[in-house]
């Protein structure tokens, strides 16, 4: 091929990608770097929903984002972004585009009047429009399901369930769920425990809160027909985001407990709590750990604790699967029953 001929087609691919690329919106970072793809949602004060050409959707904090470009290469302005986002002796964006007048023509006033305010957002069309109510709840969460059946030298069967679901606005948290496990062995049942729970936080600001939770629990083979445990306490969220969780809290709880031989303890405790989930190697798989403890006040050395380990994997789209280990220590159980209880299960999972 003529070299004419190859520089012409070289140039003509080159213009195609660029106004493919044009064409997308676009996320700058603080570091410099860009994604393009569709905005999904800018009605969350904390995040910028977006969907990328490459990874696809993402949640993406305001505090991580330089500038944002609508796919006509406007500036579109960034939820409490000091003004000015674009320059305020052109009125053009680094692209080069005026035609954004609303944007221009404030920057052109501001550089004479400062005290002018900045003109609302650009409209872009499709999924970014905001929906009519700014405080809806954003919903989550998922539902584990695993279970063996072994009938060979050996007969057993198990059976092990968990949820957990959130509902979260810009400053408030509601968050329910449970877990159940059932086990056989041989014909003879070797474990038998529900636990359910439901908590509320209120962010007071962006990464503290405080809140209050109700959980309750049986555990037929601790001997345990209610265990019941409200209380209060203050947290704070290091991180929240799709790829990384990481909060604790601390506080006080009333703990009541009923046996299956009609005896009763009451304690007031003073509690603590770590949850945290981090996803590695672009989502490839996702390591969580969760603990509480509790101490009762009037007896120290009587203290519960209870964690949840392991790791989830996705396996298709919404379907993850999860090796878990639960470790629990109830440093003053029942007579005859033991101080540690440790299980291992093997989950497929839902999450949305």
């Amino acid at each position: 091929m003529p070299r004419y001929k190859m520089l012409a087609t070289s140039l003509l691919l080159l213009g195609t990608v660029s106004i493919s690329a044009a064409k997308a919106d676009q996320v700058v970072f603080h570091n410099g770097d860009r994604l393009s793809g569709t905005i999904i949602s800018m009605r969350d004060a904390r995040t910028l929903y977006f969907r990328s050409n490459i990874t696809g959707d993402m949640r993406i904090g305001w505090g991580d984002v330089s500038e944002l470009y609508d796919n006509n290469l406007n500036m579109v302005a960034i939820p409490d972004a000091p003004p000015p986002l674009v320059s305020p002796l052109t009125g053009m964006n680094e692209y080069g585009d005026n035609n954004n007048s609303a944007v221009q023509t404030w920057t052109q006033t501001a550089a004479v009047n400062p005290a002018v305010p900045a003109p609302a957002a650009p409209s872009i069309s499709g999924e970014m429009t905001a929906p009519e109510d700014e405080n809806a709840f954003e919903w989550s969460g998922r539902a584990n399901l695993g279970g063996r059946v072994d009938d060979g030298n050996t007969r057993s069967k198990a059976v092990t369930f968990d949820a957990d679901i959130e509902a979260r606005d810009d400053d408030n948290r509601f968050n329910f769920g449970g877990q159940a496990n059932w086990e056989e062995d041989e014909g003879e049942e070797t474990a038998n425990d529900q636990m359910a729970f439901a908590s509320y936080d209120r962010f007071l600001t962006e990464k503290y809160f405080i809140g209050g939770k109700l959980q309750f629990e049986r555990d037929k083979f601790e001997e345990l027909d209610l265990r019941s445990r409200a209380g209060l306490y203050n947290g704070y969220q290091f991180y929240e985001r799709d790829d990384l969780n990481l909060q604790i809290r601390a506080g006080g709880e009333y703990i009541h407990e009923k046996f299956t031989d009609d005896s009763t303890e009451n304690d007031i405790a003073a509690s603590w709590g770590l949850d945290y989930d981090q996803k590695f190697f672009e989502e490839a798989f996702q390591l969580f750990h969760k603990h509480g403890l509790s101490v009762p006040v009037s007896a120290t050395d009587a203290f519960l604790f209870e964690s949840e380990s392991g790791v989830r994997v996705p396996v298709g789209k919404h379907l993850t699967g999860t090796a878990q280990v639960d470790f629990d220590w109830d440093n003053d159980p029942a007579p005859g029953v033991g101080e540690d209880d440790t299980s291992y299960s093997l989950k497929l999972g839902y999450e949305w």
